[in-house]
């Protein structure tokens, strides 16, 4: 999704919301599935398009005027792109949304958006684990949503991945990340080192053949890797009360790829 904008008309936006919050979706401090997001929408609308931003206190949020501020915003926000131009709104990882509030008795945004009347130049965009696909688009039998499956890595995709972090790996190399990863970005993700991590963790930290290796592992295996490196770099701060957060990954239910893309 971070390059979405790449394939895009000039001038197109693109405004992603982020649910699975590096792991801590499921905190209620973070409330990925409270009608907060469509605040942040609103807002990150008007940082790129030039719109007038919202303000307001999360106590005195009323989902009915929020929503037709928001439906207000898109459409003056959709006035402002350039002839063929896209405002795309990206709802990543929308199934932690509505895992998130169906732990807390309540209801994510992520459903009540499919209902928004769009301009002809705005997108809407969701993500989720297929095996959780029903859970997002709960209640839309009447809409046409187009499904698109994204399949895993391919050999060539593979060794794009791993050359972007070493220029230098060679073909069999290559072949081998991508045969132990078995194509999943998330795990290929984790075994460079790309994820949420202390910044002294990462592909300057580990050699190529390491990486190899990393590929084949699970990843509650990659994830207690990653954690005790930064375990390890914690050790040598100096600043004290200095304190990290680790989310472990949430498990893909049985049968779904462990990728999301």
């Amino acid at each position: 999704m971070a390059r979405l904008g790449d394939h895009l008309p000039g001038g197109s936006i693109v405004v992603a919301y982020d649910c699975y919050a590096a792991g801590d979706y499921k905190n209620p401090a973070e409330a990925r599935h409270s009608p907060r997001a469509i605040v942040q929408i609103i807002n990150e609308i008007a940082l790129r398009a030039g719109t007038l931003p919202l303000v307001v206190r999360d106590a005195l949020i009323d989902e009915g005027p929020l929503w037709q501020q928001f439906q207000d915003r898109l459409a003056v926000a959709a006035g402002t792109l350039p002839t063929g131009a896209l405002l795309v709104i990206v709802i990543d990882a929308a199934d932690n949304s509505v895992t998130a509030a169906h732990r807390l008795g309540e209801r994510s945004f992520v459903h009540r958006l499919w209902r928004i009347a769009l301009p002809d130049n705005v997108r809407l965009v969701m993500t989720a684990r297929s095996g959780r696909r029903t859970d997002v688009i709960v209640g839309t039998d009447d809409m046409r949503i187009d499904q698109v499956d994204i399949p895993a890595f391919d050999l060539a995709a593979s060794g794009d991945m791993l050359r972007a972090a070493f220029p230098a790996a060679d073909d069999e190399r290559c072949a081998a990340f991508h045969h132990r990863s078995r194509g999943f970005a998330r795990v290929q993700a984790y075994a460079l080192g790309l994820t949420d991590t202390p910044p002294a963790t990462g592909p300057a930290d580990i050699d190529l053949d390491q990486v190899v290796e990393r590929a084949g592992q699970q990843l509650s295996e990659l994830f207690d890797d990653v954690l005790d490196t930064a375990l390890a770099t914690i050790k040598t701060l100096t600043h004290a009360g200095s304190r990290w957060r680790y989310s472990r990954p949430w498990p893909d239910p049985p049968g779904s790829p462990p990728s999301r893309a």
